[in-house]
């Protein structure tokens, strides 16, 4: 945010990662909709126990332009009665970040691809292992080659679960990925014997033009 806050008057037209700013959003959601019991209608209300992940999913379908209005909606989330419920709600939704700055998110930005490559750095370049500059160097080339070959590979099957509380309509099920592959070290093999080859051929020519 204080990134967000140095370059909101320049002319660098910033945006958000989505996730990122609809999870912030979750988290102050969750402190109005459950508590001690003494805080009930204070500071919290069981009517907003319910308005987490739907309040999350609606910032997502806003983020991406899907907003629809069905007429023969029925809300099937508690309806809110209480004005202290209303208040809280609409005071958690006023202070978010996507809603103080909308124009942060309009071109429904994430970092999904950055993380997923961080997942793969991760896998080359264990942090309990203390690497030389050069082994550091190699393993962070065969990170990028695993991920250029794998990345946004397709998936066979999506594993759906039940809705649970604060998690958005997005984000549910899980995808079963095909097997990663690994061309890349049989490109890195033939090329380095290639490279042994042709080096051996220029030294036996080499060795005939001395003769």
């Amino acid at each position: 945010m204080s990134f967000n806050k140095s370059v909101r008057d320049s002319d660098v037209v910033n945006q958000n990662d989505s996730w990122h700013g609809i999870k912030s959003s979750e988290k102050c959601h969750e402190k109005v909709s459950s508590g001690p019991k003494y805080l009930r209608d204070k500071s919290w209300s069981d009517q907003l126990e319910d308005k987490v992940e739907s309040v999350a999913t609606h910032f997502h379908w806003a983020i991406h332009s899907r907003c629809k209005r069905d007429l023969n909606y029925e809300p099937k989330r508690i309806v809110l009665t209480k004005p202290i419920a209303e208040k809280l709600l609409l005071g958690v939704i006023h202070k978010s970040v996507i809603f103080v700055s909308p124009d942060h998110f309009v071109l429904a930005r994430d970092t999904s691809h950055v993380e997923s490559f961080n997942k793969t750095m991760k896998m080359f370049q264990d942090k309990r292992i203390v690497l030389s500059d050069a082994n550091y160097h190699t393993q962070a080339c065969l990170a990028v080659c695993h991920w250029n070959e794998n990345v946004d590979r397709v998936f066979t099957m999506l594993h759906l679960f039940g809705i649970l509380k604060g998690e958005m309509q997005s984000m549910k099920g899980k995808k079963n990925y095909k097997a990663p592959s690994y061309s890349y070290r049989n490109n890195i093999w033939k090329r380095q014997i290639n490279s042994i080859i042709c080096d051996h051929i220029f030294d036996l020519q080499d060795s005939f033009q001395k003769l």
